[in-house]
Formats: structure tokens, sequence, C-alpha cells
């Protein structure tokens, strides 16, 4: 049911590829620029084999010879196509269609060639599948090209090394006749016909590409802008994706001065930023007006925190991107800087980019505790497009699945050869983001002392909402039908120092009861009616039982505990987790109506103290669900930065006498996090964390960034699902379940200190 309910919220599943560096270098007569590159390379110069190329292109594949499937090859054997010739060109076009080639079934319908690999790998330490093993690729999108389209200019003829003599723009139109099926030009048939290239068979038959194009332009593309309106004339051809176009060429958004665009696939917003984001289109210079475009671009189709991909012709890599010669020059390097405040409120989950035409595996940029990545962005770099290489990325509201191809051509069966290990492969969960309710938030009690801590209990079906101020004056409200806390039901003052609240189940009476822990014990308390007797109106916050020997202090802050829930095979409990402070020794009370009794110590395998621990659920094995918990210091601190300060931990409560912990694995979070646990309808944990460059505005909210990290099936680690804008209260003092919507959703009230309150739900 759960699965049936996901699905049918489902906005997006849209299926692309990704290449850049094409470097087209016919210019309408023949290859000569890109074999002379052979021969004059610095690593490995050899005209005997520019000879032989200009002479017969392509050496025919080993695999298939003198068939329609001959690839680029040298020396007689497979080796990489790291050459600017058309021969490579045609190739990754060919494979770009070879992806999703079908054939007819044995007794009739349709069967296709290529899937989504059903192999496992590790990716940070983690086991990962993809989301779409052993899906068909029966259709793509699309295809962004970033950058580079072009070697020399877009064909400018002048002073350009080597000199072009052939057609002017003969490179655009190259590339136009590959990759673009919605130009007419007659390039196509001279390139099918091209006796250079009589290596290669079937040209026609297999270009131009099948689906829709979407270039954006690199360096090379707009050096030696003037020269002859060589550029020009392919930043022309870029700005014709707007949205006025028609057909392939539709976009939903355009920067008129860099030629940057945007469209919609279902609930993904892309980005195809050009060069950079605030790069012009005049020699790829520091732009505050096309930077301004990207801003609002976001602000317009993305304040919704919907997913948002970025493909960009630079990189982040520090061997060629991020240099002086190239994003860190004077005139561009403000572009660089900018990138991060513009995007930090939105939710993007990835990077495409080109220039370094080397493969790169899938990373994170930069290091773990400087601003970008505190946001978790991920970076991919699938190599250039004339080494045949691209990037297939799928996109659903649940996933990310990104494959990069081999360098070696496809088989005569039409099968492309995908990565199968971390190199070239990458997956994580994606979770849509908290949605404020359209309720107007409310300030339920601003008059002070201000609110210090909030809980929920839930008694006969409603729920009520406590909260303590700094003098220990409680207020218990109904909440009503919006979520809202309504009616005050009880008054009165809380004993001792103002109690740490925590929310637990009390199964099997589904009922929500509300610890209580302050320096000199620990207190459980539920609603009820008064002296037992029904009433749907007098109902009074009830102590159940107390405690002394368990209880924070200065030395074991009383943040170091939290209750959990577990249940196994019918049987149901509830435990207490209690730190020993200064150890990684922690002691188990299984809670009963007398309240907490003690079950066993454990010893973890741990570093960390002074920590908080948050509970989760996870999937064992053995198939089965289990209770865990992550550790981390508090407010993610850490003397080393190199230590992980996130432990995750599984315990197996198979026998309840005899729980046993087991740590499952350990990430490191940038510092200054605060994280917040979030149990989903479908038994999932996700955690919403507030990171340290979240900055309060006037007068109530924070602005991003925030993140949220969803816990993995196996509950080894955290994927960051989501990151934006949520507009929560600058100083929380609680968060509170509010169970779950027919459909599905999460529902969470938040109390700020000073009495604000708002309405959040979370999808599955």
């Amino acid at each position: 049911m759960l699965q049936t309910a996901a699905n049918a919220q489902q906005k997006t599943d849209v299926t692309f590829a990704f290449t850049a560096d094409t470097h087209i270098s016919y210019n309408g007569t023949n290859d000569d620029t890109a074999l002379l590159g052979i021969a004059t390379d610095s690593t490995s110069p050899d005209l005997a084999l520019f000879m032989a190329l200009r002479q017969n292109e392509t050496m025919v594949s080993l695999a298939t010879p003198y068939t329609s499937y001959n690839g680029c090859t040298l020396s007689g054997s497979w080796s990489q196509p790291r050459y600017k010739t058309l021969c490579n060109q045609i190739q990754l076009v060919r494979k770009l269609n070879a992806l999703t080639s079908s054939a007819v079934a044995p007794g009739g319908g349709t069967t296709y060639r290529n899937a989504w690999p059903a192999t496992t790998w590790t990716q940070n330490g983690k086991s990962r599948r993809f989301a779409s093993a052993g899906r068909s690729f029966s259709s793509l999108q699309g295809l962004i090209v970033g950058g580079d389209l072009t070697d020399c200019a877009g064909g400018s003829i002048g002073e350009c090394d080597p000199k072009y003599d052939g057609a002017r723009h003969g490179q655009t139109y190259a590339f136009q006749a590959l990759f673009d099926r919605s130009a007419g030009s007659d390039y196509r048939s001279k390139i099918a016909t091209a006796s250079f290239l009589r290596g290669l068979r079937q040209i026609s038959d297999d270009i131009p590409l099948h689906y829709a194009l979407y270039p954006e332009l690199g360096n090379h593309d707009l050096s030696h802008f003037d020269i002859n309106d060589g550029s020009s004339k392919l930043v022309d051809y870029v700005k014709s994706w707007n949205p006025d176009a028609s057909g392939d060429h539709k976009v939903t958004n355009r920067d008129s001065d860099s030629g940057a665009y945007s469209m919609d696939w279902g609930n993904l917003h892309v980005i195809v930023a050009g060069v950079s984001p605030g790069a012009s289109g005049h020699e790829y210079r520091y732009s505050d007006s096309s930077m301004e475009w990207f801003k609002k671009d976001l602000a317009t189709y993305a304040y919704d925190g919907r997913p948002v991909v970025i493909a960009q012709h630079f990189g982040f890599d520090t061997a060629w991107s991020l240099t002086s010669e190239f994003w860190q020059e004077s005139d561009r390097i403000e572009g660089f800087i900018g990138l991060w405040p513009a995007i930090k409120d939105y939710n993007v989950i990835g990077f495409f980019t080109g220039h370094d035409h080397s493969v790169g595996k899938p990373y994170q940029f930069p290091d773990w505790n400087t601003f970008p990545n505190s946001m978790g962005y991920d970076v991919f770099r699938p190599g250039a497009g004339y080494s045949q290489q691209f990037a297939a990325i799928r996109v659903t509201d649940h996933s990310l699945d990104v494959a990069y191809t081999k360098q070696k051509d496809y088989d005569s069966s039409g099968n492309v050869a995908l990565a199968t290990d971390a190199n070239g492969l990458f997956t994580k969960k994606l979770v849509p983001g908290p949605k404020l309710s359209p309720d107007l938030p409310q300030l339920i009690d601003p008059a002070l002392p201000a609110v210090q801590a909030a809980a929920m209990s839930t008694f006969s079906g409603n729920n009520y909402i406590l909260t303590v101020d700094a003098n220990r004056g409680y207020k218990v409200r109904r909440a009503d039908s919006r979520g809202f806390p309504a009616t005050t039901v009880q008054t009165g003052v809380m004993p001792g120092s103002v109690p740490n609240l925590r929310s637990y189940r009390a199964e099997p009476h589904g009922e929500t009861r509300i610890l209580a822990t302050t320096p000199q014990g620990t207190a459980a308390y539920r609603m009820s009616e008064p002296n037992g007797f029904p009433s749907t109106t007098k109902l009074e916050l009830q102590k159940l039982w107390e405690v002394s020997f368990i209880r924070g202090d200065l030395v074991m802050p009383f943040e170091t505990w939290n209750s959990f829930f577990y249940e196994n095979g019918g049987k149901e409990n509830n435990y207490l987790l209690v730190e020993d402070a200064g150890s990684p020794t922690v002691s188990i009370y299984r809670v009963g109506q007398q309240g907490p009794a003690f079950v066993a110590s454990r010893t973890l395998n741990s570093s960390l103290i002074g920590t908080v621990d948050v509970p989760f659920t996870y999937k064992a094995a053995n198939g089965k669900r289990y209770p865990g918990f992550l550790r981390y210091a508090k407010d993610l601190q850490l003397t080393n930065g190199t230590t992980p300060n996130v432990e995750f931990y599984g315990i197996n409560d198979d026998d309840a006498n005899n729980l046993t912990i087991s740590s499952l694995g350990s990430e490191q979070w940038p510092t200054g996090g605060t994280p917040i646990p979030i149990r989903m309808y479908d038994g999932s944990t996700e955690i919403i964390v507030k990171t340290a460059f979240a900055q309060a505005s006037l007068p109530l909210y924070t602005s991003s960034p925030y993140v949220v990290r969803a816990v993995l099936d196996d509950g080894t680690g955290t994927d960051i699902a989501w990151r934006g804008r949520v507009g929560l209260p600058s100083n929380l003092a609680g968060f509170v379940h509010l169970g779950y919507s027919k459909d599905g959703k999460t529902q969470l009230g938040v109390l700020g200190d000073i009495g604000f309150y708002a309405r959040y739900s979370m999808e599955p």
C-alpha cells in the first residue's frame, strides 16, 4: 500500500545523457586539424600515424571487422580514443543512439539491448546498488553537451592555430549535422560520403542523434570571438534554445547575454549554465547580469525545493578549471565566489562538468569542512565526448542514478559498455523537503518567559502539545484539526530544573508518552482523564513514574540519551539508552509501567564522548527491520577534522533480555550541525540538519542552508537527500511528531523559543 501511494505521488522520472568537449575540428574539407594534433602530441608525436590516419581516418574494429560497428581503434587493439577526430565524434553519436536500441523479442514484442547494471559497488565506504538496476534504456529525454562543442571558436578562419582553410563556420555546421536532429544542413550528407572516412561504414544510418540536443558554450567556443565572426555564429546557434522556439529547441528560460538556459523535466529543474554561472557570452568573463539571471532563474523555478541539476563547462578540479588561466583568473573568479551563496537556498542534487578531458569518478566538492561541501554537492565528470565518453542519468522523486560509459565502442549487438565499479557509478536517495503548511505560522504564546522545551502526547486519538518556559511553567494544549495548538487543557509548574522533553511511543496502547529529564532525575508523563473518569475536555498531564538514577548533570548532559521503540516478532518494548559520561559505555533500561529497569551495559567501539544519540530503524541482512541509533559529537565539533564524527549502531532485540549492539559504520559531517530525526510512514528515518551556515534573519526565521540526510536502508550511513530553504524558527524549542496523514505524509509541529509555531509535512 505504501509503495502504491508513493508511486501515485511521483512527479519525476526522467533519463538523459551528458557529455562535454566534443571538440569538432572538421572544417568542411577534411580532419587535418585533429590528425595534425596526433602528430604534434607533446607526449607521443607520431608522424607515421598521422599519415596513416590521414589516408584512412580510422582503423577497423577488431570486434566486428567491416560492419556498421567499426570503431576508432589504434595500433591494432582497443585503446583510449583520445583524439579530436571526426571518427570518434561520429562513434559518440552511434553509442548514444545504440544506448536505446531495441530488437524484436522471440515470440514478438520489443526487447531493449541496454539496461542499468545490476551490479553492486562501494561508494563512500558503503555498499550501493542502482535504484534503476535492470531497468531498460528505452528512451532518453535528451543529451546535454557541456561546452567546447567545437575546437577553434566555432570554425573561425584566421588567427586560430592551426589555421582553418575550409568552409566558414564548418565546425558549427558539422556539430549540427552530428548532434541536432532538427538542423537542416547538407553537412550530414557531406560527412556521410567523405572519402577519408572510408573506414567507417553506413555513417548515414547512425547520424544524427535520435533525441533532443541541449548544447552549451565552453572556452574553446568563445576563444577568438571576434575573428571573422566565428564564435558569434556558434553563440547565435546556442541562443536558439529559448522559450519562443519550437520543437527540440524550446526551453523554459534563457539569458540573453550568456546563452545559458533552463528547462523543467517533470519536477526536475535543469540549468544549462554555459562556461560557468555568471560567465558572459563574450570571452567568458564575469558578468553581473548573467549571475543575476542565474539567481533569478533559481528563485523563479526552484523556490519550492524541487531537485536542480546544473550543467556547466568548468569543473572543480585544480588541474584545469580552478587555475589562474581559467576559473580563478581575476576577471572570472567572482563567478566562482558568487556561485555558493547563489545556490545555498536550493536543492542542487548534482553538477555535471567538462573542460578536463580525463574521466573523473563522481566526487563531493570540496574538502568536507569548507563552505560548499557543508551542503554535500555531488560533481560528475564523465570525460570528453571526442573520447566517446558520456554519462547516463536517471532522476526520480526518490533517487539519482549516474553511470559513465567505458572508453570502448559498442558491439555488433548494440550493447553499450557501461562502468561496473565506483570509478563510474553513483546512486543516492532523494526525498522531497519539508513543506510548510498553507496555514500561516502562528505565535501561540508570545509572552515571556521564552519557551525552552516542547513535546507531544497522544490520547484517545487526539494530539496534545506540552510547552515548558524558562521558569518551568508548563501548558498543555490540544492540537486542532490543522495540527495547531488550540485549547489549553492544563497549566502548572514542573518540579526541579527546566527539563529536556522527548516523546516516545507506548505500544500497544497507540499513545505517546512524554519523557522529561533534568539534572535531578527523569520522569514519564501521559495525558489522561482526571481520577480515571472518561472525559474529552478535562484532561491532565499525569506523572507515571520518576527516578533519580537516570539524570543529566554537568558531566553527562541530559541530551546524551534518548528513548527507543523496538518491535520484532510481536514483542513490543520500550527502552532507554543512557550514556556513561566520558566513556563509550552505554546502559540499557527497559521501560515498564513502574519505570525503567536495568537490562545491560555495553561498551561501544567509539572514541566519541559527550555525544547525542538519535534513533532510527534499518533493515538487517535477514530482511527484518531493527532499531538503531547514530551518535554524533555535540554540535558535531571535533578537534581533528579528519576523524568521523558520526557513528551508526544497530540493536538486535530478538532476545529481549540480551540485546546486542553492533557497529554499522561511520561518517564525517560538517561541524556545527544539529540533527533532528523524523520517523517516516514507511518505517525509514530522515534527519533534518540545520548546518553551521544557517543565519538568523528578522525576526523569526532562519535562512538556509538545511539538509535532509536519509538513513541508508542497511543503516550504515546517510545520503544527503535534500538541501535548501526550510524557514524554521531561528531558535528551536522543540520538534513534535503529529502523526501521519492519509496519503502517508509525516506531519511535524515546530516551536520556537518565543512561542512561534509552524506545521510541516514530509513525503515518504
